[in-house]
């Protein structure tokens, strides 16, 4: 099981060894409200981010890709295909220059991929 948690917004988002991702919020008693979901094709995930802007959702597939979402609504964006093995982990780069940031992900395969996923603004 992986989670994260954006906590200027208020919203979780959680996924696991089955194929569905969940965000959601927590009520007034803590409880879990459930604000959307999304099935990927293959089940397993290792690792969620979101993005620092909150505009992008990265995970770690056990099926090699990271996949990327949007935040608001886990509307599907891309699906990343470079590893051998699981993915494993997800992180953003905090670099000050926008155009510097990066997306990287490490995998099984002992390899580290490096994504350029933000925009140039």
């Amino acid at each position: 099981m992986c989670l994260d948690f954006d906590p200027a917004g208020g919203r979780g988002v959680s996924g696991s060894s089955e194929r569905a991702l969940a965000s959601w919020t927590l009520d007034g008693q803590q409880s879990l409200q459930l604000q959307d979901s999304v099935e990927v094709v293959n089940p397993g995930f290792s690792q969620l981010r979101v993005r620092q802007d909150r505009r992008i959702l990265a995970t770690a597939g056990w099926d090699h890709r990271v996949r990327l979402f949007g935040w608001k609504r886990l509307r599907p964006l891309a699906v990343l295909r470079h590893h051998g093995d699981a993915a494993l982990c997800v992180a953003f780069s905090d670099h000050g220059d926008p155009r510097r940031r990066v997306l990287a992900a490490g995998s099984k395969d002992q390899r580290i991929s490096v994504w350029s996923v933000y925009s140039d603004a």
